[in-house]
């Protein structure tokens, strides 16, 4: 009997392992993410000194595997064979193990996003030239909750011939939550040009995101990611009134994510859409939409990587209002998303917060 209590007590600990692992949830996603910028960020401003702040908020209580369906448990079964030696015979203690576990899954994440834009008066390629510099502080809170159920049914085997044992069930609720604050991962945009005309505005940039944060392939939360990403984005803005008081957006990007420091894994690569309108009603208000569609188009790489064949999406649609209390010199803007749609991700809603202060 102790030793079925023991084998018991190894299922248990094999399925809380698996449950609280992140690797079971997800494979590594890269830095860049929609739901944060507005539809006009994409153009290049006019020369000047800007510093803008954004302030993301992202909350999900599900995760969706690689078929977009929502994970709500998981199961395993396996055989647990132990030999020893009593007086020169060998007895096998098999168990037959099977355990499963009902799991909830919660994420909340905040970040603070200050971002120095400087448009120089030079001009590169006919276009208007700027960078700007992008530090991320976060904060993130993961719980999980798990509801075990486990079955032990274990057999004596000598020379042959087995003797079945009586079975042993458990039950048994556990949680775990960790929380992290910490410096994030810097992005670095050194290339931002703009082509603008009566009735758009065309921009082309490079920018890179430095593991700069805390990581650590052992925690459950991580601020940083570990690796770095090469960002390249070619995007505009169509405006159908000469005044320019609409318009409608497009940009894409291509992600280029390097191999993780200390880790045989390199992150696919992923390319993203972002789509929206942006309307004024007044001088000073603004509303409008804006989505973005995700696709994971390389495999994850390495002898560590997880989830090698499953490629992530992540698809999104939200709505924005926009305010200038000091008119040309200070805006306000608040955008909620919903995530509508994700492969091997959590799905959850985006909230962000923007101020803009021109110099």
């Amino acid at each position: 009997m102790k030793c079925v209590k023991l084998w018991m007590s190894a299922a248990v600990l094999v399925v809380l392992a698996a449950v609280f692992c992140a690797d079971t949830f997800a494979g590594q996603e890269g830095h860049y993410t929609g739901g944060i910028i507005r539809p006009r960020d994409v153009a290049v401003p006019e020369p000047g000194l800007y510093y803008t702040q954004y302030n993301p908020v992202y909350t999900s209580n599900q995760f969706r595997d690689r078929n977009g369906v929502k994970v709500t448990g998981m199961a395993m079964q396996r055989d647990i064979v132990k030999t020893i030696d009593i007086y020169g015979y060998h007895v096998d203690f098999i168990a037959d193990v099977n355990a499963s576990a009902d799991v909830k899954i919660e994420v909340d994440s905040f970040g603070m996003m200050p971002t120095f834009i400087w448009v120089t008066k030079q001009k590169l390629f006919g276009a208007k030239y700027g960078m700007f510099i992008q530090p991320y502080f976060g904060y993130e809170k993961i719980k999980v909750e798990a509801d075990l159920d486990a079955s032990v049914d274990p057999m004596l085997e000598v020379r042959g011939y087995g003797i079945r044992l009586p079975g042993q069930e458990a039950k048994r609720s556990v949680s775990k939550s960790s929380s992290r604050f910490d410096i994030g991962d810097m992005y670095v945009q050194p290339i931002w040009l703009g082509w603008s005309g009566n009735h758009y505005d065309l921009a082309f940039d490079y920018g890179f995101f430095a593991p700069t944060g805390g990581y650590n392939k052992n925690n459950l939360v991580n601020i940083g990611k570990g690796f770095w990403s090469h960002i390249m984005q070619v995007g505009g803005l169509y405006y159908p009134n000469p005044n320019k008081s609409t318009a409608l957006m497009g940009q894409w990007t291509y992600e280029l994510n390097g191999c993780m420091h200390g880790q045989d894994i390199r992150p696919g690569d992923n390319i993203i859409f972002e789509y929206g309108l942006s309307q004024y009603l007044t001088t000073w208000l603004e509303i409008g939409f804006m989505g973005f569609d995700i696709w994971e188009v390389t495999q994850d790489h390495g002898m560590q990587a997880t989830g090698k064949n499953a490629k992530d999406q992540d698809h999104a649609i939200g709505a924005m209002i926009s305010v200038w209390p000091i008119q040309n010199k200070l805006n306000v803007s608040f955008r909620a998303t919903k995530e509508v749609y994700t492969k091997d991700r959590f799905k959850g809603d985006w909230y962000t917060a923007t101020v803009t202060y021109v110099f």
